[in-house]
């Protein structure tokens, strides 16, 4: 089971995320008599995906993002402020990256679906760290994130 860690401004929050099984495949003949025969003797199809943590697969990174504010208006989202995504190795290395401006605060949060794509490298398992593109002490939101999924593309 992989393993995705999310850290947020310094809050590491982690669960389990299961992006792909490691399991050795089996295949060719078996070393004990089976009652049937195997289906397939077994082989990789398809273009291999080698910049993946699963050579064989792509990911998509799905969030929605929004102007933020606090409690004053000195808080707030401005125009150009952005947020800075990075998919981490876990050796902390940027393995992929995306910013992604939100817009100024216009008095409410109005999320806005968006998305962008990784291939890995077959170092294993990733975690996301998002925080504000730029200046980390900005003293604004630089924008809010929400419903983040982490998809095989197929």
């Amino acid at each position: 089971m992989k393993k995705l860690i999310v850290v947020l401004m310094g809050l590491s929050l982690c669960g389990p995320l299961s992006l792909a099984v490691s399991a050795k495949p089996v295949w060719g003949t078996s070393p004990i008599t089976e009652r049937y025969p195997y289906v397939s003797t077994g082989s990789f199809t398809g273009p291999a995906e080698p910049l993946s943590p699963d050579p064989l697969v792509a990911y998509r990174v799905n969030f929605e993002v929004s102007a933020a504010v606090y409690a004053g208006s000195s808080q707030a989202t401005q125009a150009g402020d952005a947020l800075l995504i990075e998919v981490l190795r876990a050796d902390n290395s940027v393995l992929a990256s995306t910013t992604n401006a939100p817009g100024a605060w216009t008095g409410k949060m109005t999320f806005t679906p968006a998305s962008f794509h990784y291939k890995g490298d077959g170092s294993g398992d990733v975690r996301l760290r998002i925080g504000p593109a730029g200046t980390m002490n900005s003293g604004r939101f630089h924008g809010a994130i929400d419903n983040i999924m982490v998809k095989e593309m197929k």
